[in-house]
């Protein structure tokens, strides 16, 4: 049979989230459902723009093949204000899980600013449990948090087990970030799904203090004091390889104009840093700082320094103290009685991950190991 329906609905609603106007043709002709377009306006006044046309997210030449399992198809969105996908991310079920405690909480802080909107589209190939996926993102004229962002590109290619930046095709660098605390080029990634992970990036004309404070990084707390207390300009880059577990970063860095602790420093050059958890060892670190002799000349010091120091990864906006309260199915079990009378048993396991950390960098699955362990 070969059908072909049009839609058109207004005032769409999620929970209490107003999606806007949804409007569309679909079509099936014996296997294969397609959607030839869909488009969702949004309110106008979600819109963050003043003045300019409503958000659209819209989906055209979409097929699923109910046989082969294939999908094709591409999606493109327009102008989505960060402040809608604030709205929308509140009503799913995703702000009550306690891992994301901590970005549940900026979200809904009434005071965090969320402003402009994203542009950006899809592309999408593939058996629908492991497709392959395009996608390019840009922006304008952002705040988050308070953190102005004037512009963003970025793409991205892969499945959900290895994802490489920038997308195939793409010219140019994976991420481009442009603020007034400085500017981010990420010029290239890869990442496998719980294996190897390598790109590179760098950040110019950097903030030095922002930038510190907001890294992911716990120092102990002599080190986090004086980073509270860090200001000045700086350029910085970082090459990345080894895995997602443990990660390894070679870094090198000019930073100039420092205030520390009410000290002022000249210069900073960081020749070499390998960052790797839970240790950070500095190859050579030169400082430069000014001075002023007796009789009013001046003069320059300069000071060499190498060394290492503690510290701990931790991922942004994801609570570190957060239980995680899981279930297992256990393979059903073949069993003889003592009367001899076979049997089979199934079972699930509940279980809590008391030390994440472990959990993580100890074990290989920890769901796997879970699984075994129960059927000993």
């Amino acid at each position: 049979p070969v059908a072909s329906a049009s839609l058109n609905v207004d005032n769409l609603r999620y929970l209490a989230f107003n999606a806007g106007n949804l409007t569309g043709t679909l079509s099936t002709s014996g296997k294969q459902i397609g959607v030839n377009a869909l488009t969702l306006t949004l309110p106008t006044n979600d819109n963050s723009s003043t003045g300019s046309a409503p958000g659209k997210l819209s989906i055209q030449n979409a097929t699923y093949n109910l046989t082969t399992r294939q999908v094709n198809g591409n999606a493109s969105w327009t102008d989505i204000p960060l402040d809608s996908i604030r709205s929308a991310y509140l009503q799913s079920k995703m702000k009550q899980s306690s891992s994301l405690s901590a970005l549940n909480s900026f979200l809904k802080d009434s005071s965090t600013t969320l402003s402009g909107g994203l542009s950006g589209s899809l592309q999408l190939s593939g058996l629908i449990t492991n497709p392959t996926a395009s996608i390019l993102v840009s922006g304008k004229n952002l705040v988050v948090g308070g953190v102005q962002i004037d512009q963003i590109n970025a793409s991205a290619s892969g499945d959900k087990h290895h994802i490489v930046m920038p997308a195939s095709g793409v010219q140019g660098p994976a991420l481009r970030l442009l603020s007034p605390l400085g500017i981010v080029l990420a010029n290239s990634a890869d990442l496998t799904t719980h294996g190897a992970v390598s790109g590179n990036f760098g950040l110019y004309n950097l903030n030095v203090g922002a930038i510190a404070r907001a890294l992911p990084i716990s120092f102990s707390p002599t080190i986090e004091k004086q980073i509270k207390n860090l200001n000045g300009q700086g350029d910085l880059t970082c090459s990345v390889s080894g895995n997602l577990k443990s990660p390894v970063v070679e870094a090198s860095a000019q930073l100039s104009n420092l205030q520390v602790g009410g000290q002022k420093i000249d210069q900073i050059v960081l020749s070499r840093a390998v960052i790797e958890q839970p240790k950070a060892t500095v190859d050579l670190i030169t400082i430069s700082r000014s001075y002023t002799r007796q009789y009013g000349s001046r003069g320059t010091f300069s000071g060499n320094m190498h060394g290492s120091f503690g510290f701990q990864w931790h991922a942004p906006y994801l609570s570190r103290t957060a239980p995680l309260e899981l279930s297992a199915n256990i393979p059903s079990q073949k069993i003889i009685t003592k009367d001899n009378v076979s049997i089979d048993i199934a079972a699930v396991a509940y279980f809590k991950i008391i030390d994440a950390t472990k959990s993580v960098l100890a074990i290989e699955n920890v769901y796997s190991a879970v699984n075994q362990i129960s059927q000993t």
